[in-house]
């Protein structure tokens, strides 16, 4: 099994539809994790119309975990010790299975992962991780893509 990811922009919430209603093409349901509101922005649960859209595959669990366990070594840190004013905390610090980070938190993990990109570029096997730089750059793309009014999404 493994973690999918589906970035979008522009979101606009549908109110009264259902989470059946919801499978058609621009229009995708949205389940933010309870105890993590904060990283939500206010996107709540529900059906929203969304601009565009970017999916891609995180991986195994087991082998998201390892990428997400290698990226605070990027900036001198690791997960043990990362620290809310840490680069990439948001993501590091975020359940693996579910929930939506919103649009202001995308906003500064893009700036995050834009700032460490060359970085990351030279060290590709970051933690030993083959494909490292390889999903850096997807969740670049996702968190760019959801800073314009959108929502990264975990399911």
């Amino acid at each position: 099994m493994a973690l999918a990811i589906s970035a979008f922009s522009d979101i606009k919430l549908i109110p009264g539809m259902t989470s059946k209603d919801a499978d058609q093409d621009g229009v995708t349901y949205l389940y933010p994790y309870p105890k993590l509101l904060e990283r939500a922005n206010g996107v709540r649960k529900g059906a929203y119309l969304y601009g565009k859209r970017f999916d891609f595959d995180a991986g195994s669990y087991h082998g998201y975990n390892y990428w997400r366990r290698a990226l605070p070594t990027l900036v001198g840190r690791i997960v043990e010790n990362i620290r809310k004013s840490d680069p990439f905390y948001e993501l590091v610090d975020f359940p693996d299975n579910e929930g939506v980070i919103g649009p202001r938190t995308s906003a500064k993990l893009a700036r995050d992962f834009a700032k460490w990109k060359v970085q990351a570029r030279v060290v590709p096997r970051l933690g030993g991780v083959d494909d490292f730089y390889e999903k850096y750059c997807m969740w670049l793309r996702a968190f760019e893509l959801a800073s314009h009014h959108g929502a990264v999404s975990f399911h």
